[in-house]
């Protein structure tokens, strides 16, 4: 939801998902991405002067790497919904991951294309999934966003699962980015990624008022359609 429609929900008592009222983006290009960053408030010219900036300072800017984690695209609905079950935490409630909400959400994508990766290792597997599409002010930047991620909550694995996802990527787009989901926070924090705020939450839980209360802490929802909103 937006600024606009999370004040109604908040009046109608609904909790705030924690982490959405941020996001997280990782410029693959900076020169596009300081100009688009500025175009607005300062106006074409210093735009171009950021652009040319960007543009040579995108060599030095520092790339999360992946430590040899491979990742494959994958459409076996039925192994990413095992995998899913495997590694969902009981305590939390979640969406639904079952093959057919998987083959559904992701065979024919209503807002453009989505690429679904598998990772596996010695001890470990999992899965992300990532949408492209364009962002900025005039839809010009190609933007690569994820929007699941399922596997260990290990840091590490998680750090290098998004860090082998993004430089898949890298070659077709401008920018990587990451809605806010708490437990993406601590990879993130290990990447040169830029915190964006946002308006304010962007996802809701309504429950009836008799209900037993929840806490936000319980809910673990990520960006794909259907996960929130």
């Amino acid at each position: 939801c937006n600024v606009q429609s999370g004040a109604l929900w908040h009046r109608l008592g609904a909790l705030p998902i924690s982490a959405t009222e941020h996001q997280f983006v990782l410029p693959f290009r900076l020169g596009p991405v300081a100009a688009d960053a500025v175009v607005r408030r300062l106006g074409q010219t210093v735009a171009s002067v950021a652009q040319i900036g960007g543009a040579v300072a995108n060599p030095f800017w520092p790339r999360p790497r992946p430590g040899g984690l491979r990742i494959v695209p994958c459409h076996d609905w039925d192994r990413l919904a095992a995998i899913a079950e495997r590694y969902r935490v009981r305590e939390r409630i979640t969406a639904d991951r079952s093959a057919a909400f998987l083959r559904w959400r992701y065979e024919a994508p209503p807002n453009g294309p989505v690429h679904v990766f598998a990772f596996e290792s010695a001890a470990d597997e999992g899965w992300l999934s990532v949408r492209t599409h364009f962002t900025g002010q005039r839809r010009q930047l190609r933007t690569t966003s994820l929007l699941d991620y399922v596997g260990p909550d290990d840091t590490y694995v998680m750090y290098r699962a998004i860090a082998a996802v993004m430089a898949e990527c890298r070659a077709d787009c401008d920018l990587f980015l990451v809605r806010g989901r708490d437990r993406y926070l601590p990879a993130l924090s290990r990447m040169r990624v830029v915190r964006r705020q946002l308006g304010g939450p962007t996802a809701y839980v309504y429950q009836p008022k008799h209900a037993q209360p929840l806490k936000a802490a319980q809910f673990d929802f990520a960006s794909a359609d259907g996960d929130a909103g």
